[in-house]
C-alpha cells in the first residue's frame, strides 16, 4: 500500500509538470515516465501451501504459510516474506501466526515435498522441559552476531505459542537430563553463555548467566576474564569473578 500511494504520489507531481498550454498531458512524458517505472519496479507473487493434519501436544493441527516472493528486472526471484499460521485442524482457530523476512531465502525450500514435515522437525522442540514441544525460529541479523532465535513457549492454557525471554542468538545446548538449556551470544568485547536450570512444570529455578571477557596481561599470555552471576527471578543473588590462561 505504501508503494501505491508513493508511485501515485509520484505520477501526481509529474503530470502536473507535464501539462501544456491546453490543458492536456504530454502523451510522450508520460510513456518516458511509465518506462523508468516499469524498469524499476519489482514484480511481487504469492503462494500458499497447506499443510497435512499432524499431532503436537494433544491438538490436531495444521500449517497456513503465505509467500510473498518478490522478482526484479533482472529475473532473480526471492522470498520477500513468510507469514506462518498454525491453526486448529477441527475449530480452523489460529493458535499463532508468525512472521519472517528471510535473507537467505534457500532454507525455507517450499518447492519439496517434505517441505512441512522438514519443517517441523527444526522448529518444534521442548526447551523448557515441561512435556510440551516449543517453537523456535532463528531471523537472521545483518551480521551473525546481531541475528535472533526466538523461542515461543507453548502455554498448555490458551494452547498458544507466547513469547519468552529465553531467545538468544542461538541455543547451544538442550539437556533434557539435568533440564538445562544453554543459549549463546556475543559482540566484539565478550560471550555472553546463559545456562537456565528448570525444575517442574517448566519454571525457571535459577539462571547462570556467564561473561567471558579476553585480555593481554602481557605480549605473550592470554587470559580470559570470567564473570559468573546466579540469576533468580531476575534478580542477581551470586556473582564470583575469576581469571585463567587461555
Amino acid at each position: 500500500m505504501k508503494k501505491l500511494l508513493c508511485i501515485l504520489s509520484i505520477l501526481l507531481s509529474f503530470n502536473c509538470r507535464n501539462i501544456n498550454k491546453t490543458g492536456e498531458i504530454k502523451k510522450d512524458s508520460v510513456a518516458n515516465f511509465v518506462a523508468t517505472i516499469k524498469s524499476n519496479a519489482y514484480e511481487i507473487d504469492t503462494l500458499k501451501k497447506v499443510s497435512k493434519p499432524f499431532k503436537l501436544n494433544n491438538m490436531v493441527c495444521y500449517w497456513e504459510h503465505f509467500f510473498e516472493f518478490q522478482k526484479n528486472d533482472s529475473g532473480t526471484t526471492q522470498i520477500e516474506q513468510i507469514k506462518m499460521t498454525l491453526r486448529n485442524f477441527e475449530t480452523k482457530k489460529a493458535l499463532s501466526t508468525f512472521d519472517i523476512n528471510p535473507i537467505h531465502s534457500a532454507y525455507y525450500d517450499y518447492k519439496s515435498s517434505t517441505y512441512f514435515e522438514t519443517f517441523n522437525k527444526g522448529h518444534f522442540i521442548d526447551l523448557n522441559f515441561d512435556g510440551f514441544k516449543d517453537f523456535t525460529i532463528y531471523y537472521e541479523g545483518s551480521t551473525p552476531m546481531s541475528a535472533t532465535t526466538n523461542i515461543y513457549l507453548f502455554n498448555n492454557k490458551t494452547k498458544t505459542f507466547e513469547d519468552s525471554e529465553l531467545s538468544d542468538t542461538s541455543i547451544e545446548e538442550v539437556d533434557p537430563v539435568n533440564k538445562i538449556l544453554t543459549t549463546f551470544s556475543w559482540d566484539l568485547e565478550a560471550r555472553y553463555i546463559k545456562k537456565h536450570h528448570f525444575g517442574k512444570n517448566g519454571k525457571i529455578k535459577f539462571s547462570a548467566h556467564i561473561t567471558e571477557e579476553n585480555y593481554s596481561s602481557n605480549d605473550t599470555t592470554l587470559k580470559v576474564i570470567r564473570t559468573y552471576q546466579k540469576m533468580i527471578n531476575g534478580k542477581e543473588v551470586e556473582i564470583k569473578v575469576d581469571t585463567v590462561e587461555n
